[in-house]
């Protein structure tokens, strides 16, 4: 696992350096606009060269304008597609890290995108091309099990019957589930979808490969008038009201309980699951957009191999590293604290001084933000107020080592963001943790 990790850590840093120079020999002479269509299922990337900038007269320069167009591609087009979001909590740049996908993949997803020929303006002053990818191409790269997961029946009974298809209607601002806001569902790759008690109702293993690959798991539309939904699932679809949202990129739809038994008491139900039968209603805004990211640059990620390796240097375990959609976040897990209180224990000091240490090698005008998680114990209003207590305090030892106190933000999620179960020990000491973001420039 550690030698994985290291492949595809320098994989990360490999694409930052790809991108980097990519946009060195762009020589800022090549723009682009990218949107994404969740509907169409593509991304395209309009390019435009301002040819005098570039020093290429045109139409002579023709050749030497597709080179450098589609030269800038990696830089112009990759930075988006690294930020697209694979499910709730991953990006596809998180999933290069992780090995779940190689950069050599991406890159040729890239390569492989299907491209306009340049054409140039009546002044012969600007060049545009356009490069399409389709989603269900990358889609298609995470899709490796070989049968179908089952879940376990419920025990609960509803009346119900066999439907065409699910559609799951999340327009408009819902409730995100756990937190104390409300959000619109943000399209992904891969969406799951849970009832209120947060039981599982869909994800992709659950669907047949071959259809999977082909189709992706699902399908999202703008309103049930759309065409899409009725090819999808049919003439006679159960429609089911979202009743909230979930997942750091909001991108799981939260169904009621009676919804989820009305699905799982059916076995054709359980077969359209299979078949990928399931639309997601989405406000069309969030459906066609602009992909205009925030993305750690060539430093940014530099800044987290520098922490890593300071806090690797002093011996400081139980931490973790991922990132984020805000940016790249520090995990302290298992913190100790004196029972109900915000008081760290004193055997506890010196890992929380070298993470402080570490993090404060960071660029003067780096933003924090910290949030503190406690384990679930049923005293919902306490416990938040504990975690942001904690969070404060881990705070107060940033500052306490360079880090001035208005970069820092805090806040507390008490134990509605669970990372293991509550049963037994082991799972809670993993919940009481401490999240530090190092924050990317807006």
């Amino acid at each position: 696992m550690r030698n994985l990790n290291r492949t595809a850590a320098a994989a990360l840093l490999l694409a930052a350096a790809v991108f980097s120079a990519a946009a060195q020999s762009g020589d800022q002479t090549v723009s682009a606009v990218n949107r994404i269509d969740w509907l169409q299922k593509t991304v395209t990337s309009t390019l435009t060269l301002d040819a005098r900038a570039a020093g290429i007269i045109l139409p002579d320069g023709r050749e030497a304008v597709s080179r450098k167009m589609t030269a800038s591609i990696p830089e112009l087009a990759g930075r988006p597609v690294f930020s697209l979001p694979v499910d709730s909590a991953t990006t596809l740049g998180d999933a290069v890290r992780d090995g779940s996908v190689t950069l050599a993949q991406i890159l040729r997803f890239l390569d492989e995108g299907e491209k306009t020929a340049p054409w140039f303006s009546p002044d012969l002053e600007t060049c545009t091309m356009t490069s399409t990818v389709r989603l269900t191409d990358l889609q298609r790269m995470f899709i490796r099990h070989q049968n179908v997961w089952q879940p376990r029946r419920p025990l609960e009974r509803v009346p119900t019957r066999t439907y065409s298809g699910i559609v799951i209607d999340a327009r408009g601002q819902l409730p995100v589930h756990g937190e104390f806001t409300t959000d619109r569902l943000s399209p992904s790759l891969f969406p799951k979808i849970w009832d209120t008690g947060m039981t599982l109702a869909y994800e992709r293993n659950m669907v047949e490969p071959e259809t999977a690959a082909q189709n992706g798991i699902l399908a999202y539309a703008a309103g049930p008038e759309d065409e899409t939904c009725g090819e999808r699932t049919g003439p006679d679809p159960l429609y089911i009201r979202a009743a909230g949202v979930y997942g750091i990129h909001r991108t799981d739809p939260v169904i009621a309980r009676r919804d989820y038994l009305r699905i799982f008491c059916d076995e054709g139900n359980l077969e359209l699951l299979k078949q990928g039968k399931v639309v997601i209603l989405c406000d069309r805004e969030m459906l066609q957009t602009e992909l205009t990211p925030r993305v750690p640059d060539n430093s940014f990620y530099f800044l987290r191999r520098g922490i890593e390796r300071r806090l690797a240097e002093t011996g400081v375990d139980g931490v973790g590293f991922s990132d984020r959609r805000q940016g790249i976040t520090l995990t302290i897990y298992g913190i100790r604290f004196v029972a109900d209180s915000p008081q760290i224990l004193p055997e506890e000091e010196n890992r929380i001084r070298q993470i402080a240490s570490a993090l404060a090698s960071a660029a003067a005008d780096t933003r924090f933000l910290v949030e503190g998680h406690t384990a679930s114990v049923g005293r919902p209003a306490g416990e938040r107020t504990l975690s942001h207590q904690r969070a404060e305090e881990i705070a107060r030892r940033l500052e306490e080592a360079g880090i001035a106190r208005e970069r820092i933000t805090t806040d507390g999620y008490g134990g509605t963001r669970p990372v293991a179960g509550n049963g037994t020990e082991e799972g809670r000491a993993q919940n009481r943790r401490v999240e530090i973001t190092v924050l990317l420039p807006e």
